[in-house]
Parts: structure tokens; C-alpha cells; sequence
């Protein structure tokens, strides 16, 4: 076939008159951080690039909203996607002009109208802050700085001024207050770590501390002096449920931006840029304090050694940083999935290069049993002692350890160990008090469900029923798994397919929803049931008795469940008395449902035998 081109055409092409044209035009927008621009350089220009930062579509509008004339009044009601309607970029002098042509603007004599569009550069969202910039550049108008971008109401919230959000005047009467609350032995702690802030050589202690010697007290009073001074003090833990307990507390994976697969990376390294706000709330504070520390797995520590060494520049220890490390080597160590009991030991923090180097504090006398004056509490605690040191005796065959029969009560049926721990719960759960107190702990989801159903069919009031929406992400395999198989997984971290709640009912969250306020861990009631979202009330911790709401998660699963009987090492830190458990398979470390004597009485238990 041959192609017939007439005259018209031909002259057309040899005067090369445009064949098409688009319309609307579309302008394409910068995204980039602050100091975060594309520099392109030749080795001869490398210096001069670098003292110059480049001008872009997004800092040359920043500049056109702070000009005080006319032009920049108008430019302080755009979004930044509207710009290109009015103004025209000039790349030649790299800046805004307004427009000569166009619609007339009422009230502005020389601005100009046209139909040309904006579009900003897509980010991925895995790129959290230029992502989050991009979300505020299409919904505020008129940003003069990135600095006015994160204002609301007049307030900035950066990293670093939300690290000095506290009331130095309080802060300062807490301190007053406790510091002669303290011990001998806690003041002796406590003196070291002030010494050592006031020196600002860095440091990297462990402070080691079994439940009830005043952990928590101290690392408050440490938080609260350096805070009440106008200095910055990062308190970060292992588990959300104990950052909870600490004032502005984060867990260590969201404030360090930890990898997700830190435990098969040895080489990982936290994924804080060196110009972002947290880099700079680590080079400025006085000292980072991780709580639980045991739970961590070593190469946590590691990444963020080289990250401090990287955003300090220093080659020090953790890059001159004060490091402060708590907890207690007797409970719980990392959660390895399928390993054995040499994985476990071979992640803990004692098996890291960087452990030599670290000075040990300890705190022995447990002062949550002396200020009870009971015996039974203080017994109690000398056996929780000897078992975390190994002085039980194992039985050969299965290397198991028989409590003491002064260590808990025996019930025969699942029915009385409920009518022990829930004595009278029709006329009872409404007392928020009494409900925070106790708990049936056991290690497996099934138990857990069972012994839930059984307890919320006690509460009076109709049951409302929640079920999962359970999907197949790749359309192609929609059919290699029917609908009622997946809704009959029973995945750790999640809750069943069904969800049957009523009024009153405790649950517990398992995802961190707005840390330290909602982590996974904290312990609530519900207290109205709606559609799409839970309102309750918060039962326990810093902010007990506050009401707030939960929803459903973006994937299509309640970030909650039943809490009357809890999975062991979610309960750890929940000072619930009197506890309940059964078999428990751990390290050969202190079990952690019998690590924390509250008001001395034994718990009770249906099986009294653990590894």
C-alpha cells in the first residue's frame, strides 16, 4: 500500500506549521524535601553547585507567596497545582512571571486566567516524608516555607519542636518533688547518668532491673530533669505497651525507623536521612533511654550504632551519643519465628559486638514488695528470682521446672479458674478499677478465643457480631482459595474472623494507632459499638479513663480483641493481679507471666508446669 500526501500537506510540512498541538498545556511541578534539589555538575563545577542550591518550581513559589505586593497577596490564595493558571515559569531566570494573556482576575488588575494545568511529580509512598509533602502541597494554599507546611494553628511540628513539647514547670516540681524520693541504690543510678549527661562524653550503660525495683521511677526522673532544662530526651522501648508507661515514649521501630527485616540484616542501618528532622533531634538530644531493651534484637543495637556514627559523623561509640539501656535479661528475649533455643540466645544484646563496651547498672532491692511490708509478696518475689537465675531444678526426662506449691492456687476446671479471677462479673464489669487487676494469661490464640467466648456470654447485653473481609490480593488465584478457608485462619497479631463484641466488654489493641496514647498492648472498654469504629475507654496506663475511638484498619480487620484472657508476653507489663496462666514455652529464662509481683498473692493456674 503507498501513502498519498496532497498538496496541502505538503505545503504544510515544508513550512513546518505544527501537525498537532495539546490542550490544555500541563506544567510539571518539583517535589522535593528542603535541601533536597536535583544538582547536576561537572567535576569543574562540583564546588560551585554546591554553595549554590538550585532554584525549582517549588522554592520559587514559596518565594512568590512571601512577596508583599499585590502579586504575592494574589499568590497566597493558590495551592501550588493552581500556579501555572496565572503565572508562566521562566527558564531562563528560573522564577514565576505572571501571565500577560488571559481572563482578567477581578480585583487583581495585572493578573491573568488561562486553562493551563498543574501536575506534581508522583512519590511513592514508601518515600513517607516527600510523600506527606506532596499530600500538603495539593491542600494548602499560600505556603511561604517547608517550616509553614507543618504548622497547624499556628504551631510547627517538626521532630525537633515536638521533642520540646512539655511544661518545664512542671517537669522542674516533679523533679523537686521525687529526688528525695529516691534510694541509695536508685541514686546511685541516677547520679551516674546525670554525671555522665553533664560531661556530654556520650556513654552506653545498661540498667538492670527486675520488676518492682523502680525501673520506670528513674527513667521518669531522668526524662523529666533534662526535659525540664529545655534539652531534648528521646525515650523509646521495645513493645508499645511500655512505651506507654514512658512520657513522650515511642517504640523503638517507629522513632528509630528500624527495618522491618533488621533480624536477617546485619549490616541494617535505622532509614533516618541525615537532613531530616529526627537526624536532628538525635544529634541534639542528651540522651536516648530504650527501655525493655531484652526484647530487642542485637543487630537493632547495631543499626543504630552505625546510624549515629553516620548522622554525627562521628566515629565514636553510638557517634558520641549517651545511650541509656534497660531491662531484664530473665524475661523475655527476642521472638525468633521458628528457631531454636541457640537462635534465641545468639540474637540477644549480649551477643553483640558493641556489648564489652557497655557499664552495667543494676538495681536489686525490689521496692514495690518492701512499701507493701507483706510476706507473701516478698516470697513471691525471691522465687521469681530464683527462677530467672536457674536455681529451680529441672526434672532430666523433660526440662521442665515444678513451681513451688506455695507459688499459686490450683483449680481443677476452666469454669472455677473464671469464677477466681472474675468473681460476681455481671455486677462487677463496669468497675473499671477492678476489671484493670486481673487477667487469665495463656500462650495460645486457641485458648485465648475459648476462654474469651466463654466469659462475654456472661456480660449481659446483645452481642454484636463483626466479620473479617478476607480477599486474595492477585485476582488470578481467587479461585485456589475459597472465601471460607481464609476466613478460617487464625493468624498471630490478628483477631478471629468473627468479632463478637457488647457494651462493656475489654479489648485489646493489636497495632499501634497514635503512640504512647494507642499501641499495641493498651487495654480498653467498649463503650459504644457504631458501624466502622469502636468507642471506648481506655483502661490502664498514662491515659487511663480518657475515651477514644477505634476503627477498622485499612486492610479490612479490627485492630482489636478480647483482652480477658491475653497472650503472655502482651501482658508482661500490665501489672494485672491476680494473673492466671498455663504452660508457657520459652528460653530458659524467667517465664514472663511470673516476673512481676504486684500485691503479693499467688496467681492461680489450671497447669503449673513450664520449661
Amino acid at each position: 500500500m503507498g501513502r498519498y500526501i496532497s498538496s496541502n500537506e505538503a505545503i504544510w510540512r515544508i513550512f513546518t506549521f505544527p501537525i498537532h498541538e495539546r490542550d490544555p498545556a500541563v506544567i510539571h511541578l518539583a517535589v522535593h524535601l528542603e535541601n533536597g534539589q536535583r544538582v547536576y555538575f561537572t567535576e569543574e563545577t562540583a564546588l560551585q553547585q554546591a554553595l549554590t542550591a538550585p532554584k525549582t518550581t517549588l522554592t520559587e513559589f514559596f518565594n512568590l507567596c512571601r512577596r508583599q505586593d499585590a502579586v504575592g497577596q494574589f499568590a497566597r490564595t493558590l495551592m501550588y497545582t493552581d500556579v501555572p493558571k496565572y503565572f508562566t515559569w521562566n527558564k531562563q531566570s528560573k522564577n514565576w512571571e505572571p501571565r500577560k494573556r488571559g481572563i482578567p482576575v477581578p480585583g487583581f488588575s495585572d493578573i491573568f486566567m488561562t486553562n493551563t494545568l498543574g501536575r506534581l511529580y508522583t512519590v511513592h509512598p514508601k518515600q513517607r516524608e516527600c510523600f506527606f509533602l506532596r499530600l500538603l502541597l495539593v491542600n494548602v494554599t499560600g505556603p511561604t516555607s517547608f517550616q509553614y507546611l507543618r504548622k497547624v494553628n499556628g504551631t510547627s511540628y517538626n521532630d525537633v519542636q515536638r521533642e520540646h513539647q512539655f511544661d518545664k514547670t512542671s517537669l522542674a516540681t516533679f523533679v523537686a518533688e521525687n529526688e528525695q524520693l529516691l534510694t541509695a541504690e536508685q541514686r546511685n543510678v541516677y547520679d551516674q547518668i546525670n554525671v555522665s549527661i553533664a560531661a556530654q562524653q556520650g556513654g552506653f550503660f545498661f540498667l538492670d532491673a527486675p520488676g518492682g525495683t523502680g525501673k520506670t521511677f528513674i527513667i521518669e526522673l531522668i526524662l523529666a530533669r533534662i526535659r525540664s532544662q529545655n534539652h531534648i530526651a528521646l525515650a523509646i522501648a521495645s513493645s508499645g505497651i511500655a512505651a506507654t508507661l514512658l512520657d513522650g515514649g515511642r517504640t523503638a521501630h517507629s522513632a528509630l525507623k528500624l527495618p522491618l527485616n533488621v533480624h536477617t540484616n546485619p549490616e541494617a542501618m535505622c532509614n533516618i536521612k541525615k537532613h531530616s528532622g529526627m537526624a536532628e533531634v538525635l544529634r541534639k538530644c542528651k540522651i536516648i533511654i530504650w527501655d525493655e531493651c531484652t526484647m530487642a534484637h542485637k543487630h537493632s543495637l547495631e543499626a543504630l550504632d552505625r546510624s549515629l556514627k553516620d548522622i554525627k559523623n562521628n566515629a565514636r561509640l553510638f557517634g558520641g551519643a549517651l545511650l541509656l539501656l534497660s531491662g531484664d535479661f530473665r524475661q523475655t528475649l527476642p521472638v525468633i519465628p521458628r528457631a531454636t533455643y541457640a537462635d534465641e540466645i545468639n540474637a540477644c544484646l549480649k551477643e553483640s559486638y558493641l556489648w564489652p563496651s557497655v557499664t552495667k547498672l543494676c538495681l536489686t532491692i525490689n521496692m514495690r514488695v518492701r512499701l507493701q511490708n507483706d510476706t507473701l509478696a516478698s516470697r513471691f518475689s525471691e522465687q521469681l528470682l530464683d527462677i530467672g537465675k536457674g536455681k529451680i531444678e529441672l526434672y532430666e526426662d523433660t526440662q521442665y521446672i515444678r513451681l513451688p506449691e506455695n507459688f499459686c492456687n490450683i483449680v481443677a476446671t476452666k469454669d472455677e479458674l473464671i469464677t477466681s479471677i472474675f468473681p460476681d462479673l455481671r455486677h462487677n464489669y463496669t468497675n473499671h478499677e477492678w476489671l484493670q487487676e486481673r487477667a487469665i494469661l495463656a500462650a495460645k490464640n486457641l485458648d485465648v478465643d475459648a476462654i474469651n467466648f466463654k466469659i462475654q456470654q456472661s456480660l449481659p447485653g446483645d452481642e454484636i457480631t463483626f466479620k473479617s473481609i478476607d480477599t486474595v490480593v492477585d485476582p488470578e488465584e481467587v479461585v485456589n482459595y475459597p472465601v471460607e478457608f481464609i476466613n478460617s485462619l487464625d493468624l498471630p497479631g490478628m483477631p478471629p474472623h468473627n468479632l463478637r463484641l457488647k457494651i462493656g466488654s475489654p479489648i485489646i489493641l493489636l497495632r499501634n494507632l497514635n503512640a504512647p496514647k494507642l499501641c499495641n498492648g493498651t487495654r480498653l472498654v467498649v463503650k459504644k459499638i457504631m458501624g466502622n469504629i469502636l468507642e471506648a475507654t481506655i483502661l490502664s496506663g498514662k491515659f487511663q479513663d480518657r475515651t477514644t475511638s477505634v476503627g477498622s484498619a485499612s486492610i479490612l480487620y479490627y485492630t482489636s480483641e478480647h483482652l480477658y484472657k491475653s497472650m503472655l508476653t502482651r501482658a508482661r507489663r500490665q501489672n494485672a493481679d491476680p494473673p492466671s496462666r498455663d504452660d508457657y514455652f520459652s528460653p530458659p529464662t524467667s517465664p514472663p507471666p511470673v516476673c512481676r509481683p504486684r500485691r503479693g498473692r499467688p496467681p492461680t493456674g489450671s497447669s503449673m508446669t513450664a520449661p
